[in-house]
């Protein structure tokens, strides 16, 4: 809110939308007068329209002290609006700065005024950059590279269970029965490995399809979601 002032003092007309409720909205609607901002600054409360909301953006700003991988940047990404977030958790995996967006220091309020001035001044700039994030989104992050992830973190998983090394990106070959699969060096644990496989990309297939509807019908988050192994249930959150 202190960086909205600031911005505001550079370019007059703009506002700026807080989408979303907690427990500190009524402290920061407090400050929001106290600056000044309280026709500049909008609480939206928790919204369903996400798409509509991200339409009515020029830019999106993220502001976390702290993050793990938010999805509102790669919802902005996907609906071809630049970012500037803060470079914290993931965010630099997801955001290229000076092409998709600028990354800048958390806790710096005159980094983050300078590059949202720069976007709201330069219009083809923002919207080149908002290209390249929707191309960025759907070349590293498409639900068939969630599903190759989740796939090998799983098998990467039970070969470290087992204790069998596993070298590769994907799940390894599935066999119909322990004696289908090849003996030799593989051994026991192995065949354990490729054994399990199957279970294994019917989780990772799951939590991926989960995970997409969830961004697109928010309500749905918080629910338990079968995830096809032996009736395993984990909330979709987790995986939003």
């Amino acid at each position: 809110l202190r960086a909205a002032g600031a911005i505001r003092r550079v370019v007059p007309d703009a506002h700026f939308l807080v989408v979303g409720d907690g427990p500190e909205r009524v402290g920061l609607e407090a400050l929001a007068r106290a600056l000044g901002l309280r026709d500049a600054v909008h609480f939206t409360g928790l919204r369903d329209d996400v798409r509509d909301c991200l339409a009515a953006l020029d830019v999106l700003v993220l502001t976390s002290v702290c993050e793990a991988f938010p999805v509102s940047v790669l919802e902005a990404m996907a609906c071809a609006r630049p970012i500037v977030a803060t470079a914290v958790g993931a965010i630099p995996e997801m955001v290229l700065t000076g092409r998709t967006g600028y990354l800048v220091p958390r806790d710096d309020d005159q980094a983050l005024v300078d590059a949202v001035v720069r976007m709201l001044a330069d219009r083809a700039l923002a919207r080149a950059m908002g290209a390249e994030g929707r191309r960025t989104v759907v070349r590293r992050f498409d639900v068939r590279d969630m599903v190759r992830g989740y796939e090998s973190l799983f098998a990467r998983l039970l070969a470290r269970k087992n204790g069998c090394a596993f070298r590769g990106t994907a799940t390894p070959p599935v066999y119909p029965t322990p004696a289908a699969a090849p003996r030799g060096r593989v051994g026991a644990q192995g065949r354990a490995l490729k054994r399990n496989a199957e279970p294994l990309r019917s989780v990772a297939h799951n939590v991926a399809r989960h995970a997409v509807a969830d961004q697109a019908d928010p309500s749905r988050r918080g629910e338990p979601h079968e995830l096809g192994a032996g009736g395993s249930t984990m909330p979709s959150e987790v995986m939003a």
